[in-house]
């Protein structure tokens, strides 16, 4: 054996395998000695959405690049509801929306004509680039949540959000899970409501509500989810969706779920996705709303 070691062919096998090994890096990594160009602006291979990171891309602009990759660089575009981007949402009811720094402030549209107040809605069909297509459940648990500043609010000032859930194909209505949000001189009252005055009232359905909790907050900026358990091979939306709102990480309101006869009436009894996130009303227009995630 010793023999065989020290013999010459064997010295040449060894360096016959150094140098494929040699060539088989060089052909996966390029030639060390290659430095790599790059253009300024990089390019959009994947798009942002809602929920979903984008990627940004661009390779070596050397035409005699020796790597396989071209030197490619990738590097990601946040989701448009972590930034403030998430203003380009909001597509109804949107005029008096302002896009800020750190989120989107929450403005308030007055009907003249009996004094009714509405927010903007996010409609989630954007995440496909269609105004009129439900954003899909997938079967399981679900969170969507975002966050609410509402350092400006006093005593009884108020805000309602709503969820709604839609059927495919006309992006039908089914039901919605909607709740409200009242200051309190200790924290926030936060109720289920199944109906909404688009004004003052709105603070009497609140408080009437027997489905809420009481909550301190000493920041008063305050993260809300909508916890979504789904189960598509359910027939009625009752068995379907078993919604939980979520606030500040804990579980506080397992919503009841709204028949709307009419629905009923005509057979649709069915959810496939979320229609939109709306913010129905307040009295304030100084709320800001960021960091829009799924989970």
């Amino acid at each position: 054996m010793n023999k065989i070691l020290k013999s010459g062919k064997f010295k040449v096998f060894c360096l016959g395998l150094l140098f494929v090994f040699a060539l088989l890096t060089l052909s996966a990594c390029g030639d060390p000695k290659h430095t790599h160009s790059y253009i300024e602006n990089w390019e959009v291979e994947k798009a942002a959405t809602i929920f979903e990171d984008g990627i940004l891309s661009r390779t070596c602009t050397d035409e005699n690049c020796p790597d396989q990759n071209k030197g490619k660089e990738t590097k990601p575009i946040t989701a448009l509801g972590k930034t403030n981007e998430v203003y380009d949402a909001f597509s109804d009811y949107a005029d008096n929306l302002e896009k800020l720094e750190n989120g989107v402030r929450l403005g308030q549209t007055v009907d003249s004509s009996d004094n009714s107040m509405y927010g903007a809605a996010i409609n989630f069909a954007l995440s496909y680039g269609d105004t009129d297509k439900i954003y899909e459940l997938e079967n399981g648990t679900t969170t969507i949540s975002f966050t609410l500043d509402l350092t400006s609010f006093e005593e009884n000032d108020y805000t309602v959000f709503s969820m709604s859930f839609r059927q495919n194909p006309d992006y039908v209505y089914v039901t919605e899970n909607m709740f409200g949000i009242l200051k309190t001189a200790n924290g926030y009252t936060i109720a289920q409501i199944n109906n909404t005055t688009f004004g003052n009232g709105d603070r009497d359905l609140i408080l009437a509500s027997s489905n809420k909790v009481e909550i301190e907050d000493a920041d008063n900026i305050l993260t809300f989810g909508y916890k979504l358990n789904f189960n598509s091979a359910a027939t009625d939306f009752t068995d379907q969706l078993e919604t939980k709102l979520v606030v500040n990480g804990e579980e506080k309101i397992t919503f009841t779920m709204n028949y709307n006869p009419a629905n009923t009436e005509a057979g649709i009894s069915r959810i496939d996705g979320i229609g939109t996130l709306w913010n129905v009303t307040s009295n304030k227009d100084t709320a800001v709303f960021s960091n829009l995630v799924k989970e």
